[in-house]
């Protein structure tokens, strides 16, 4: 948000610079932020692994003269519905439905699996809805099925809640 030269704790790494610099924007990756020294790369970050399951273990140690560069956001796919965290994510490599929903931070008690739905752009033709029944992959989630389905960019996914009604 604030680019420029900050001037940090000889013990400072990146999240403590991006945090002096109040963070990426929203049009920042925060998938593949990378580290130069030099002029030459000495590492990339995902502060995924940082925001979402709390694992710093890629957050180097800054030196003096290092420049933090964060590039545009890559592909993005969206969750919304009966998630514990719904939103817009950064995808990188092959990410399935599963995968977003584990970033999502999980499943709702009320979740339907028997009607997950990826809704689609296709270019220059409108949109496509893809229904999916996830029921029967097992507590896990663990992607092995062919109806777990790799995510494109700009792809929703919904996922709706049981009935409410009593039978």
């Amino acid at each position: 948000c604030q680019p420029g030269s900050f001037t940090l704790s000889s013990l400072s790494t990146v999240t403590n610079a991006l945090f002096s610099a109040g963070g990426p924007l929203k049009l920042g990756s925060l998938r593949n932020i990378e580290i130069k020294r030099n002029h030459h790369t000495v590492g990339t970050l995902d502060l995924y692994d940082f925001l979402l399951r709390g694992d710093k273990t890629r957050d180097f140690r800054l030196e003096s003269g290092d420049t933090i560069f964060i590039p545009p956001i890559g592909p993005i796919a969206a969750i919304d519905g009966e998630v514990k965290r719904p939103g817009i994510y950064e995808i990188k490599g092959a990410t399935r439905v599963t995968d977003i929903i584990e970033m999502a931070g999980g499943l709702m008690p009320q979740s339907y699996l028997k009607r997950v739905q990826v809704i689609r752009n296709k270019p220059n033709a409108g949109r496509e809805v893809i229904d999916l029944d996830l029921a029967n992959l097992g507590q896990g989630l663990n992607g092995d099925s062919p109806k777990d389905i790799e995510l494109r960019n700009g792809d929703l996914v919904k996922i709706y809640a049981t009935d409410p009604r009593i039978y």
